[in-house]
């Protein structure tokens, strides 16, 4: 996978090796830790050996794409508790025992062979389908790779892949084992409910000064004022980059001139069309038309209705049989054919609708020409601006004076806190990227630069941390009230909890849930039989996940999420699936199939460590990360 995250941008399709990252990769960044270039040798399996450099391109890159994708950069310290660096030196060793079989089995691939994959890769295609080099280009500079060295990375993982999918692609997975898992899923289970409503059951006296201020000490996060910052930012959004893009009518004319194709729009109709077994049929059909039926009677004799004959509004080349089309095209509006021999049947045409082709104009077309040409300039131009961004960066300038050379928008929000909201509770920030740029900003600290946040549309976000009022403690006094408020949905959550225990006891006792329900003036209901997953509109998903842990007549009871309301239930019925299908079985089997490949492929790397031996230098590679032997 760490091969595919080299690629660095999130549009790019990341093509699974199977190699082992931790879940740390998807919850956290990586910081820049490195200290300097270092040569030698980090780790080696076998002959095959893992450089100090290789070693620090891929921690960069994992550390760009999640920066990337989260806005979040922990620092060397959090990675390391994390344990990305060790699981970057991990994957390294996985890949490098795959690169050593490979060899040793003879595996190889050309360069041009590569080089076609790529060309041929989705994410690299322009507008019109075919290749950008542009495009391509400008990813390499991105990832700082030339295109030698792409090719040579592309080379290696496309043929780990071909090594791993020739031994695990075909696995085959046991009929018990898919059966196993299709009753797991498909089990139901029903219930029968009730709620106990607190309005109807508890009584709750005054709290007197004592409860209040324990209330207060046990739950003083709850009367926090929350830390406010003042932050500027810098949006440099791809779509008003490319409303923004000064392109001359000159081109549009030009584009429009060259592409006589694209304005030609050909004739469409609306075509009838009654199909027929033989082409007797269609000729007894073509006599009784043309003696007074209609045309839909026609097709009704035929079976088949008014919404199975109306073939739309099509141009000729979507008729795909070509006599059919030739026939629908020479018709004249109301026109019933002769039966036409399609390659498939013999079919009746009529068509009742013509809208005639034409040739666009330039001002027809020249908001679509200005559109597609401005996607293609508008990555490049936010690349740009990037740059700019950063060397006025580098140059200590603030981000509102940047903003102000590069005609972009700038934000100041004097003070917002972790959601966007200002001290009066009115929204002060909930623009692009809001949560993204927000958690980035509140990660920060003031005086220290923050990384680039990437946004959904390709473009980019600056934030600058220029103050902060820190969290405070309200005194008790000044909070009573809500202190009350808090003290009384706690009480009253903890009665119902205990009068649903007592009810529970009772049944279990042989009182009725019937009985039960009316008591607490609810309704006992039955539930319609759900699954482990999905569960039942009218249950919480907690009585949901709780129903499958209990034995058949089980009791038990959980909160609803509703005004400290709570559900009582009981397990009544138990309904094992039917036996899988043909279809089922072959869909859960291709699912499982890929779930133990993946399992095989770890097994296989392990089996592969094993046997070429791992060496690695751990002083050069805590001096690598910046730790110090004490620290791990």
């Amino acid at each position: 996978m760490l091969d595919a995250l080299r690629r660095g941008a999130n549009s790019w399709v990341l093509k699974p090796l199977l190699l082992l990252l931790v879940l740390a990769f998807i919850v956290w960044g990586v910081a820049d830790v490195f200290t300097g270039t270092r040569t030698g040798s980090l780790a080696s399996v076998g002959s095959t050996e893992i450089s100090v450099e290789e070693y620090q391109a891929t921690y960069s890159s994992v550390m760009n794409n999640l920066a990337r994708r989260f806005g979040r950069r922990p620092t060397a310290e959090e990675a390391r508790l994390r344990g990305i660096d060790v699981a970057v030196r991990e994957d390294l060793i996985n890949a490098a025992a795959l690169d050593q079989q490979a060899r040793a089995l003879g595996l190889t691939l050309s360069q041009s062979a590569v080089a076609a994959a790529i060309e041929k890769d989705p994410s690299v295609l322009g507008p019109d389908g075919k290749f950008d080099r542009g495009g391509f280009e400008n990813f390499l500079r991105e990832i700082g790779y030339s295109e030698r060295g792409y090719l040579n990375l592309r080379r290696r993982e496309e043929i780990r892949q071909q090594l791993t999918q020739s031994l695990f692609q075909n696995m085959p997975v046991p009929a018990a084992t898919a059966a196993l898992m299709h009753n797991w899923r498909e089990e139901t289970r029903t219930v029968q409910f009730f709620t106990i409503d607190p309005a109807k059951r508890v009584k709750l006296a005054e709290p007197d000064e004592d409860q209040l201020k324990g209330t207060y000490s046990a739950q003083q996060r709850a009367f926090v004022t929350p830390e406010y910052r003042h932050l500027g930012v810098l949006v440099v959004a791809a779509a008003d980059v490319k409303r923004e893009l000064d392109i001359k009518e000159a081109e549009l004319r030009s584009l429009y001139d060259g592409d006589k194709a694209g304005r030609e729009v050909p004739e469409r109709r609306r075509v009838l069309q009654i199909p027929f077994k033989d082409k007797t049929a269609a000729d007894a059909a073509a006599k009784a038309i043309a003696a007074g039926k209609s045309f839909a009677d026609a097709a009704k004799e035929a079976g088949a209705t008014e919404s199975d004959i109306d073939l739309g509004l099509v141009t000729r080349t979507a008729l795909l049989d070509e006599a059919i089309a030739k026939a629908a095209f020479s018709l004249t509006r109301n026109q019933v054919s002769q039966p036409v021999a399609g390659r498939f049947t013999t079919v009746l045409l009529r068509v009742t609708e013509i809208e005639p082709g034409k040739v666009r104009t330039f001002e027809e077309m020249r908001d679509e020409i200005r559109d597609k040409l401005a996607d293609a300039r508008t990555n490049e131009a936010v690349r740009k601006l990037h740059d700019s961004v950063d060397d006025g960066r580098a140059a200590g300038k603030p981000l509102k004076e940047i903003a102000e050379a590069l005609k972009a928008k700038y934000l100041d929000l004097t003070e917002v806190d972790r959601l966007g909201s200002k001290p009066d509770g009115t929204k002060g920030y909930d623009g692009t990227e809001a949560a993204q740029i927000l958690r980035a900003a509140f990660d920060g600290k003031p005086g220290v630069e923050i990384e680039p946040i990437d946004l959904a549309d390709g473009g980019y976000a600056w934030v600058d941390v220029l103050g902060i009022k820190p969290e405070t403690q309200r005194p008790f006094e000044t909070v009573k009230e809500d202190v009350k408020k808090l003290w009384q949905r706690i009480e009253t959550s903890r009665q119902v909890s205990e009068l649903a225990g007592q009810l529970i006891e009772r049944a279990g006792k042989g009182e009725t849930m019937t009985a039960l329900a009316t008591e607490v003036g609810a309704k006992l209901e039955t539930s319609k039989p759900f699954k482990r997953f999905g569960g039942e509109a009218d249950l919480p998903g907690s009585a949901t996940q709780r129903a499958f842990a209990l034995p058949l007549g089980g009791r038990a009871s959980v909160e609803t999420g509703q005004d400290e309301k709570r559900l009582v239930f009981r397990l009544v019925e138990i309904t094992k699936p039917a036996p899988l299908t043909k279809e089922q079985a072959d869909q859960l089997s291709q699912q499982l199939r890929g779930e133990l490949q993946q399992d095989a492929v770890q097994a296989y790397v392990f089996a592969l460590r094993e046997r070429f031996g791992v060496r690695v230098n751990e002083a050069l590679f805590r001096r690598t990360t910046g730790e110090s032997s004490e620290q791990r």
